[in-house]
């Protein structure tokens, strides 16, 4: 586990935290799959914002990114499936 959390670090989870919630969040009013669209433009555009001025473009937060929206696609549609069977 000691790996995975050094390879993670605080900045990734933070970029997985905000996608996953940036999606759910969307979900409420969005088909998923557009939320997730949507949830990965703004990873991927907050990395170009970084590499124009003057922050630091990361693959790893681009990565930590694409987990957050699987994990926030993932418990949208598990919220939506809860509703409709419940």
């Amino acid at each position: 586990m000691g790996k995975i959390s050094d390879w993670v670090r605080r900045d990734g989870l933070l970029h997985i935290e905000s996608c996953a919630l940036l999606v759910i969040v969307l979900s409420l009013g969005l088909p998923v799959w557009l939320a997730a669209v949507l949830g990965l433009l703004a990873g991927i555009g907050k990395e170009v914002w970084d590499k124009y001025h003057g922050g630091v473009p990361s693959w790893h937060d681009v990565f930590c990114d694409c987990i957050g929206v699987a994990l926030g696609a993932v418990i949208a549609w598990l919220t939506i499936l809860v509703t409709i069977f419940v």
